[in-house]
């Protein structure tokens, strides 16, 4: 559980908010790309792939991927 509180940015795909973690408090970066903007760039796989390889990757000047979550 999220609350969303402000935006940070946008970029070509979508938007970037500032997000709290109801329960801890951890501050996060939410990133919304809507699905209808990876259809029509036909970057469904392309994004997929992204998500699983930076889901492996942990490093002190990355950022990491907490999590992933669709819906429709």
């Amino acid at each position: 559980m999220k609350k969303i509180c402000k935006k940070l940015g946008e970029g070509r795909f979508g938007n970037v908010f500032m997000v709290i973690h109801k329960y801890t408090g951890a501050i996060f970066a939410l990133k919304c790309i809507p699905k209808a903007t990876l259809k029509q760039h036909m970057m469904i796989d392309q994004f997929a792939l992204e998500v699983r390889l930076q889901a492996g990757i942990y490093h002190s000047n990355l950022v990491s991927v907490y999590a992933v979550f669709d819906d429709q």
